[in-house]
């Protein structure tokens, strides 16, 4: 507007001026309104013109939102059926129905073990002396606690364990399902008949029907608290939580197998 006025000033006092030197006043008059309303309508036009681009702009934002929003609710979408599997939610059982499982499956790996000429125990998980809080493994979708001491109790875990096993190669060459807790102690531990340069797999059961796995071995020392942490009277502590995080296991076989087992109570 500001340039709007400055145009018309200079163009009133440029046509005044005009008129005073030709000696028709009136006729000036008449010719400088003409001008000034040419730069009024001007104005106006150019001041219309921006609205309507600024109305087109908005528009296409206004169309490109709607764009973006379903990309990212489909990304939302895929990101959801991709871990689908992972977030199910657990399965009530008693404890007897929870050690039935935990014998059924490993009494299967046993038998897959033999195949792949290893070793199975069904030690995954034990600890010496301790305190007075709830064992526990960290996951994707979770802690999973593996002993219950009632701090902070069943109901501060998303997902408990059935049970479990560990997989490895037998530093004497056994084969299949072993017992490995009653050839060892827990200062002995894994080291007894486990073979460290060789790749180790524990395997965790969930009650939300998933099998969890952490990868071990190869070169480094395991025993049977490796992967777990302990919460003190209740309490979470940074120095007492799991050093490893267990992953949702690849193997389809075990994931099927654990899937049927606790088919059977559901």
């Amino acid at each position: 507007m500001e340039l709007g006025n400055e145009k018309e000033t200079g163009l009133v006092s440029y046509f005044r001026a005009s008129c005073f030197i030709g000696g028709s006043i009136f006729a000036g008059a008449a010719f400088a309104k003409h001008h000034v309303q040419k730069v009024e309508m001007s104005a106006s036009s150019s001041s219309l013109a921006a609205k309507e681009r600024s109305m087109s702009e908005s528009s296409r934002q206004a169309k490109k939102a709607p764009s973006e929003s379903e990309a990212q609710a489909s990304a939302d979408s895929s990101t959801m059926s991709s871990e689908s599997h992972t977030n199910k939610s657990s399965v009530n059982l008693t404890a007897a129905q929870a050690e039935k499982i935990n014998q059924a499956f490993n009494n299967w790996a046993g038998e897959r073990a033999k195949i792949g000429h290893m070793a199975v125990t069904d030690w995954y998980f034990d600890h010496g002396a301790a305190g007075r809080g709830d064992w526990y493994a960290d996951s994707p979708d979770g802690e999973i606690q593996v002993q219950n001491q009632d701090n902070p109790g069943k109901a501060g875990f998303k997902i408990h364990s059935l049970g479990g096993c560990v997989f490895y190669k037998s530093k004497s060459g056994k084969i299949g399902q072993q017992d490995l807790s009653a050839e060892s102690s827990m200062a002995g531990n894994y080291s007894v008949d486990m073979n460290f340069d060789k790749p180790i797999s524990k395997y965790l059961l969930g009650d939300n029907g998933v099998v969890y796995e952490l990868k071990l071995g190869n070169g480094s020392p395991a025993s049977t608290n490796t992967g777990f942490g302990e919460y003190d009277d209740g309490e979470y502590i940074s120095e007492y939580a799991p050093d490893e995080t267990f992953q949702v296991s690849e193997d389809a076989a075990a994931q099927a197998e654990l899937k049927a087992l606790i088919a059977q109570y559901q």
